[in-house]
């Protein structure tokens, strides 16, 4: 058993998808985002509430996702609660919605990075699996993103189309002149749940050579990752869901771990943070009944890798 994301230390992380709203379409989605309503999200007064709520169960890490968490409005304003308050945060996002103006309306938030997802080196590639009319938007909203002084890093996601374009890949990060690139792989879920004509061909130790020999290369220039095959936090000797992790969905529902939700809904709390505390949700029979079975080494929400 390993934990793929990264545990700080001494407090806990939070992964929360701010929104399922998306302007994009991407095949692999792990929560199926869209055209949606934003009916149910939680208003930017409730979400201030959360993040305070967080903070004092010291959970002072939130990665903010969606959905396009810029489809939102007050992301800016919300951003700059949460780190006013003192949390680390970083954001994930297609950077679509990123123009010059909107990149300088934070550029005197300190963040921990933004994370870009970008598939390809050219628009056929990225396309293959993010949709029509994607790349030259997030190529152009990365260059946007210069102007934010944030640190950038990109997102790829291996798949068919693209696991003979490392190092293309690579190139087209340097040549945008980002901090770092990460690679993950495709897997089943979400939009394609069950369907494999999309995932990789080549073994991960094959990749992980490749990858591993471009990191030696550009070692002065670009900061290169994967995120499998190793831990990411070796202090983590046990697994952090619902203690030292936890997640958030777009209504306000809670579960132990994001990977969780793939494999079964009914571990999300029935109720939600837009009317009850965290500690009313930690009373949730699906929360309780989780953590007795992490405390007798069962992990239900184990990732493939």
């Amino acid at each position: 058993m390993q934990c793929m994301f990264r545990i700080p230390r001494n407090s806990g992380r939070v992964l929360w998808e701010i929104t399922n709203r998306c302007n994009y379409a991407c095949k692999y989605c792990i929560f199926s985002s869209g055209c949606g309503s934003k009916k149910s999200e939680l208003t930017l007064k409730e979400c201030k509430k959360v993040i305070d709520d967080l903070w004092n169960h010291d959970f002072k890490y939130l990665k903010i996702t969606g959905g396009e968490p810029f489809i939102r409005n007050d992301l800016i304003e919300l951003l700059k609660y949460a780190v006013a308050l003192g949390m680390k945060v970083d954001v994930s996002t297609n950077a679509s919605l990123i123009t010059k103006e909107k990149a300088k309306e934070f550029r005197n938030i300190t963040l921990e990075m933004v994370h870009v997802s970008l598939d390809g080196d050219i628009k056929e590639i990225h396309e293959q699996v993010r949709g029509k009319n994607t790349y030259d938007r997030t190529v152009e909203g990365i260059k946007n993103l210069k102007e934010s002084n944030q640190y950038i890093r990109i997102g790829t996601v291996l798949y068919k189309g693209n696991q003979d374009r490392i190092l293309k890949i690579i190139e087209k990060a340097k040549e945008l002149e980002v901090s770092e690139i990460i690679f993950s792989v495709m897997e089943p879920v979400g939009r394609m749940d069950g369907d494999k004509s999309f995932v990789i061909t080549k073994s991960l130790k094959e990749i992980e050579e490749e990858i591993e020999f471009y990191q030696k290369k550009y070692v002065d220039s670009i900061k290169i990752n994967y995120n499998w095959s190793k831990k990411i936090d070796e202090h983590i000797e046990a697994c952090p869901a619902g203690n030292k992790f936890i997640y958030i969905n777009d209504k306000g529902n809670i579960a132990p771990c994001s990977w969780l939700v793939t494999k079964s809904s009914s571990y999300l709390t029935k109720r939600t943070l837009k009317n009850h505390t965290l500690e009313e949700l930690f009373q949730d029979s699906n929360w309780r009944e989780f953590l007795q079975k992490q405390k007798c080494g069962e992990c239900i929400g184990k990732h493939p890798y």
